[in-house]
């Protein structure tokens, strides 16, 4: 709904912010964060794209601060990284579908395997400058692409479906088309709805 009130984003950017946070804080196997869902989701569902690029900055610099700054160019790439969801984010408004979301959320752990992965092997004493040195680096860091995968999907899939369930809900908060919230909300809520005519 392209009318619906300020505090609505207010609230989603706040839900943003300290779940994204939180999986960067808490426990977690490598990788396996939310903030890829959490910013594909701000670029699709926030009107100013400003603040939509800013989540993932602010996410990443709360967190930092308890984590820790590591190497300038390494932290640089990562910043970076984080940003391209949002753009991926915005480019489905109007046009988000599960499948869609999945592959966005696939391409964004390609992407940040590739890039961040590039920048340690460049950055890094641990590994030659040669091609084999490169091919080294992204073998080590196979092993953890599956957290990341699975991060970065399950992310999507929680914030577009409690999207979907509280658009069902209250239309109010919903952006347009609100049909295909309608949609995922509605078979997202049919078993706890048919369990309660029983």
């Amino acid at each position: 709904m392209k009318n619906r009130p300020v505090i609505i984003d207010v609230i989603v950017i706040s839900v943003l912010v300290i779940l994204a946070v939180a999986s960067r804080l808490l426990p977690h196997a490598p990788g396996f964060v939310a903030v890829t869902g959490a910013s594909i989701f701000a670029g699709w569902y926030l009107r100013r794209g400003s603040v939509a690029y800013l989540i993932p900055l602010i996410v990443l610099s709360l967190s930092d601060l308890v984590l820790g700054s590591y190497e300038p160019m390494l932290m640089s790439a990562v910043y970076l990284v984080a940003v391209v969801p949002v753009l991926i984010g915005r480019s489905m408004r109007g046009n988000a579908t599960p499948l869609r979301l999945v592959a966005s959320a696939l391409c964004c752990s390609v992407l940040s395997l590739v890039t961040i992965n590039f920048v340690v092997w460049l950055t890094s004493a641990w590994y030659a400058k040669t091609a084999t040195g490169l091919m080294e680096c992204y073998l080590a860091a196979l092993p953890f692409f599956k957290y990341r995968m699975a991060g970065d999907v399950c992310s999507v899939a929680v914030f577009f479906g409690l999207y979907a369930l509280v658009a069902y809900r209250w239309p109010s908060v919903a952006i347009e088309p609100l049909g295909r919230a309608r949609t995922w909300g509605g078979a997202l809520l049919a078993p706890w709805q048919k369990s309660e005519q029983l």
